[in-house]
């Protein structure tokens, strides 16, 4: 069961209410099957109500490199997992 830090940021952690939380995700179902950037966004829109209409329009880097959009990363115990809303501004 992967243990992650999870950094929230700007909007994002105004709306959890916290900068930072630890998380424990289950394995995967399947045997091999491992965690990833999915598990995450489903843990912010369980765990965080706030957070579920931007669970996933949210950006996530994870140990401080970004995630491309849809991609589905791995993530493994000890990880660091940022949570950054969308920006925008010109």
């Amino acid at each position: 069961m992967p243990r992650l830090r999870l950094l929230f940021f700007a909007s994002a952690r105004e709306i959890a209410g916290v900068s930072e939380a630890v998380c424990d995700l289950p394995e995967g179902s399947a045997e091999g099957e491992s965690v990833t950037t999915e598990s995450v966004r489903a843990y912010l829109a369980s765990e965080f109500p706030g957070l579920a209409d931007q669970a996933e329009t949210v950006t996530l880097a994870v140990n401080q490199e970004y995630v491309e959009a849809g991609a589905h990363v791995p993530v493994r115990d000890g990880d660091e997992v940022a949570v950054i809303p969308p920006i925008s501004g010109g």
